[in-house]
């Protein structure tokens, strides 16, 4: 019949394409979250994979081992959450590629650690000791005096003035 009819075949196509798309969209739909997951675990690989390289790359040089030594730490667990904690407060990025620095981070965390309160600075206690050489501390702001006035007998009773 539809070779018969060129409007008839037209309009049957037109049908068969709708029902196509309609498909092909269903099946979109169906396939999204799919999708979606498989690129988020992608892109999760991919920030692990970055994020080891970053910290890899940390542990192995020999001026930061050092600078922890100084500080008394070892770039363990929570030192690493540490640094952790301020990439993602400052978000410092590298030049190059753009993306986030562990390096500028630790950095920042290592400017942070060495003025902390938590460890005086030497200077400030060497000045301090200065400091106490050489101002007298004394007592002598009362002077004695001899004879009594109205404000030594305030709120005294006279038992106390026999004394």
């Amino acid at each position: 019949m539809f070779g018969q009819d060129e409007n008839s075949w037209n309009q049957y196509r037109a049908n068969s394409n709708e029902e196509r798309k309609q498909i092909i969209a269903s099946v979109r739909a169906e396939l999204k979250p799919v999708i979606e997951a498989t690129e988020r675990s992608k892109q999760q690989s991919e920030l692990d994979a970055w994020a080891s390289k970053e910290w890899t790359a940390l542990e192995s040089d020999p001026q930061v081992l050092s600078d922890l030594k100084k500080l008394g730490l070892h770039l363990d667990k929570n030192t690493q959450d540490e640094i952790a904690k301020v990439v993602s407060k400052y978000l410092p990025t590298d030049e190059e590629t753009g993306n986030l620095s562990v390096r500028k981070g630790y950095e920042i965390w290592k400017d942070n650690k060495s003025v902390s309160s938590l460890r005086p600075n030497p200077l400030t206690n060497e000045k301090k000791q200065v400091a106490d050489k050489t101002i007298t501390k004394s007592n002598a702001t009362e002077e004695v005096k001899d004879y009594k006035t109205s404000a030594d007998f305030k709120g005294k009773s006279f038992n106390d003035l026999s004394r």
